[in-house]
């Protein structure tokens, strides 16, 4: 919800946002509020704070006396409660969202891609990354990546070119 706010800003503004999902500013005619991803932050320091609830609820409990163990029930299906619907509304909001490539793009610049350089460096020159970092600061502002290969090269899961999207698909499947 944090990223969708500060993604979708002015700021930013790497994805444009279907009105449908927006509200409008008290003060500011023009701008665009994303409410439901402020409601979900709000909803998940409830949860949080369900989980101190429950983590708490059975400290101290001498053996045998367990009665207020019953009480954890409540905290944890409200718990339950919002994530899944926490859940649905993401989903909204995902099918309401478009990348704006050309934002995005225009917002690229060689200096978040110095590490892959300087990896690249050792990789097919055979320097050490002492020299390799030093030479890619050195030149950073002559260097041009290629965007698609770099995201190819990540392999990792969870990395920009592996961000998992059939694991998470499959993940919530299991959820509904």
């Amino acid at each position: 919800a944090k990223d969708m706010l500060f993604f979708t800003s002015q700021e930013c503004k790497y994805f444009d946002l279907n009105p449908s999902i927006v509200t409008g500013s008290s003060i500011m005619p023009h701008k665009k509020n994303l409410d439901v991803c402020e409601v979900i932050m709000g909803q998940a320091q409830i949860v949080y704070g369900q989980e101190l609830v429950i983590k708490h609820l059975n400290e101290g409990i001498v053996s045998g006396y367990n009665r207020q163990s019953q009480i954890i029930k409540k905290p944890l299906m409200e718990g339950f409660d919002i994530v899944l619907k926490s859940l649905e509304v993401v989903g909204v909001v995902l099918e309401n969202v478009t990348p704006n490539k050309k934002n995005i793009l225009e917002k690229l610049n060689p200096e978040i891609f110095m590490a892959d350089y300087a990896n690249e460096l050792v990789k097919n020159e055979g320097m050490t990354f002492r020299d390799a970092y030093k030479q890619a600061s050195d030149t950073f502002s002559e260097y041009t990546p290629d965007i698609d290969k770099n995201l190819e090269s990540k392999v990792s899961f969870g990395s920009p070119g592996n961000i998992g999207w059939k694991y998470y698909e499959e993940r919530l499947e299991k959820l509904v």
